[in-house]
């Protein structure tokens, strides 16, 4: 029999980021694929709907984590999940992170995206340009694989991102 660290409770639809589950949480699974006739294990938890969690509780009113030594935890398991303890910053490297629409959930409007940032290339440019910038890159998170975001968000001296476009990956810079 199998060992399930994680098992999603919902109609999750397969995405980008699910070659990440693995390394950092173990085996997962769907609640559609367990087997019929029940099952039972030593310790479960229960996710609220919102995905709300102790790091980062879903009826926020600050600005912080209101618990910052879980969430270090959390950032450093994964980063030494995938090797990358060791990545240095590379000073002077700027790191501009595009908002696709995410798309994975059916319901899910693409057209309706107001908070992309609409001239990225204006804005590389730019920077490119006019600041002591030593390198200059767009991240497209839905089409660069899981590991190599966090390569380079480790990598990233400065971080530039709308709204929700992935800042949650901020907890993985180096410090």
């Amino acid at each position: 029999s199998k060992k399930a660290q994680v098992v999603f409770l919902d109609a999750h639809a397969e995405g980008f980021l699910d070659a990440a589950w693995n390394p950092i949480f173990g085996e997962y699974d769907y609640v559609k694929q367990l087997p019929e006739g029940g099952v039972c294990y030593k310790t479960a938890i229960f996710v609220a709907p919102g995905y709300s969690s102790v790091l980062w509780p879903r009826d926020r009113v600050f600005t912080s984590s209101p618990c910052p030594s879980m969430a270090k935890a959390f950032s450093d398991h994964v980063v030494k999940a995938f090797g990358l303890e060791n990545v240095a910053v590379d000073q002077g490297r700027i790191t501009i992170i595009d908002r696709v629409p995410f798309v994975s959930h059916p319901r899910r409007d693409p057209s309706q995206e107001e908070r992309a940032i609409q001239n990225l290339d204006f804005l590389k440019a730019t920077l490119e340009k006019d600041s002591t910038a030593t390198k200059v890159e767009i991240l497209d998170l839905e089409q660069t694989p899981f590991l190599e975001q966090l390569r380079i968000i480790r990598q990233s001296h400065i971080v530039i991102g709308n709204h929700e476009a992935g800042l949650a990956e901020l907890m993985f810079l180096n410090k």
